[in-house]
């Protein structure tokens, strides 16, 4: 699970970087002292950055630059992976052990902390993309998966990112060795539903059917088109993906435009509302990891528009929730995306019969 690390640096690059807006005034003072010069507030950055560049570098500054930016703090959707079989919580934590040593071994930090009624285990890895600009190739992630026990099993709910959908099978295959039968493992997925207007309305349920919540607007909706485009040389335009923004976009006749040429929605965010009276708003996202095949549904409690003290408006920052609110609506907003599933997958044998 281990990955590569930067290539050679240049001078431009050193430059770039410094000028940049998340190196502040306090990092540039730090490393122009670890060369002993000591740097006025007043000396346009530009010229700082300029004057810097044209040093000799060696590693130990590359890295004081990098780390600068090696932090991500993206908000990662929520998978949920249902486990059932033969697995005690002993069994359970023994194979987490396991998964922890063999990430380990790779070279990447690793623990596994038991609680009541769970366990967690983390992650700290570097991920490389050799796409971006030298001292944004390397950014340093931190993961966890969180498994909570239950009668028959346990759940699995993990960041939808590369490296945790890796720790995931990891740990599904330790389960699996752990225990002494098959064990049945279920994840919402939409793969078997051919109608693209039951794909859609299962998104359209998810957003209107929160309990204890209820519906304030849906700001941002993608489509997907899943019809291929066909070789006749007289069709030049092909549309493969589309979106509409702004407020109430499910009421708005480009959506029924959309769906009736077979487009359907695989990404959705709205706000929803607290049904207790003067709650804040929280708003949600919910997507297909992929929308040409329709697998696995995330989400992520983005955070919430705290109502002001007086009257009826609400404070224009989105506040991001606490991790035991996350935990806690998130189960919510899990429910509701279970019985959306359930709805549209009898709505679909329904259609079958």
């Amino acid at each position: 699970m281990k990955n590569g690390s930067i290539y050679f640096v240049s001078d431009k690059a050193v430059h770039d970087a410094l000028t940049q807006y998340r190196f502040k005034k306090d990092d540039l003072k730090e490393i122009f002292l670890s060369r002993g010069i000591i740097t006025s507030p007043h000396t346009p950055r530009e010229d700082v950055a300029m004057y810097f560049s044209t040093l000799n570098h060696d590693y130990y500054d590359h890295q004081k630059i990098a780390e600068v930016f090696a932090v991500d703090r993206r908000k990662d959707k929520t998978s949920v992976t249902t486990v059932a079989g033969n697995l005690s919580r002993l069994k359970i934590q023994a194979a987490l052990k396991q998964v922890s040593e063999k990430v380990k071994q790779s070279g990447d930090a690793s623990n596994v902390v038991n609680h009541q009624g769970y366990a967690e285990i983390s992650f700290k890895y570097e991920e490389v993309d050799y796409n971006k600009t030298e001292f944004k190739q390397v950014s340093v992630r931190e993961s966890s998966i969180r498994v909570e026990y239950t009668e028959d099993g346990c759940v699995l709910r993990w960041p939808h990112v590369a490296y945790a959908e890796k720790a995931r099978e990891l740990i599904l295959d330790c389960f699996q060795a752990e225990s002494e039968s098959d064990l049945d493992i279920q994840e919402v997925s939409l793969a078997h539903i051919d109608d693209p207007s039951l794909v859609s309305e299962f998104f359209t349920l998810l957003s209107h059917d929160i309990d204890g919540f209820s519906l304030v607007t849906v700001t941002d909706v993608y489509f997907f088109n899943p019809n291929k485009s066909s070789d006749d040389e007289d069709q030049i335009v092909h549309i493969d993906k589309a979106s509409l923004k702004g407020s109430g976009v499910t009421h708005s006749p480009e959506l029924k435009n959309l769906q009736d040429q077979g487009f359907y929605i695989w990404k959705i965010r709205w706000q929803s509302q607290n049904a207790a009276e003067g709650s804040d708003i929280y708003e949600f996202e919910a997507q297909l990891s992929d929308p040409e095949t329709r697998s696995e549904v995330s989400y992520v409690v983005l955070g919430y528009y705290e109502k002001k003290p007086y009257g009826d408006e609400y404070v224009k920052t989105r506040k991001r929730v606490s991790k035991s609110e996350e935990i806690r609506v998130g189960k919510i907003l899990e429910k509701a995306i279970n019985f959306a599933f359930s709805s549209i997958s009898s709505s679909g044998e329904e259609g079958d019969e």
